[in-house]
């Protein structure tokens, strides 16, 4: 197949596979998302400086660890530090569980998570962030018959990706802006994305997958009062 076809398509897989990784990450209790701290182990580097509310890196990324455990997760990481006023946290690893229903199971890698901006007043249901992933594999995405199959044309074993993104969510209106997602797929391709969502109830939908188990019908409801108000999208091949 063309290099530039793989690459276009490519592109299309990345976003899929995205959209599917943000609904983890942002909507469904994953690290930095709606849905709040898990059981997760990892140590502070930086003893001195603070976040918000005077609290250490530890105690944030436990904040953050603990929300993804209420939702059934489990989150690890190596270490936590501030830098420039971000909390950055290293070497984590989210395992989804193993419940029906639930495609993903092997544990989701990410090389470095970076918190910019964060509502670590609202662990749980956070109401805005601006935070960066860096080096996620998306191996535990694409485990079809299909995507190892494109995975074998394009030519890699693995899609790692860097992610930086920012939303802010007004809940008395229950709008969702996105304002930037940004994911480069090293030597792959490199996307942009914006939109603005209606109608989204975080709160149930929080509450649509107490304990990690997803309610299909509820979920489904929900999705009959989405209303999109605006989708921006950019592709470009990375050389």
């Amino acid at each position: 197949m063309n290099k530039g076809i793989i690459g276009a398509v490519l592109g299309v897989v990345i976003v899929a596979v995205v959209a599917v990784g943000a609904y983890f990450l942002f909507f469904s209790g994953g690290p930095a998302g709606p849905g709040g701290p898990g059981t997760g182990t990892g140590t502070e580097k930086t003893a001195n400086a603070t976040l918000p509310g005077g609290m250490s890196a530890k105690q944030a990324a436990d904040k953050i660890v603990a929300s993804a455990t209420k939702q059934g997760r489990t989150m690890t990481y190596g270490s936590a530090s501030i830098d420039d006023g971000a909390l950055v946290m290293k070497d984590v690893t989210v395992t989804m569980p193993a419940t029906a229903g639930t495609a993903v199971t092997a544990p989701i890698k990410i090389g470095e998570m970076r918190l910019k901006k964060y509502d670590y007043d609202n662990p749980d249901l956070p109401k805005f962030a601006e935070l960066e992933y860096h080096k996620l594999s998306l191996a535990p995405l694409l485990t079809s018959p299909q995507a190892q199959e494109f995975l074998k044309m394009a030519g890699v074993e693995d899609i790692v990706v860097d992610i930086k993104a920012s939303y802010t969510y007004d809940d008395t209106n229950k709008v969702l802006d996105v304002s930037n997602v940004e994911v480069e797929a090293d030597k792959l391709a490199k996307i942009k994305m914006s939109m603005k969502l209606g109608g989204i109830d975080l709160a149930k939908m929080q509450a649509a997958q107490a304990g990690g188990k997803p309610d299909p019908a509820a979920m489904m409801g929900m999705m009959q009062t989405l209303q999109i108000r605006g989708i921006l999208y950019s592709h470009r091949k990375v050389s």
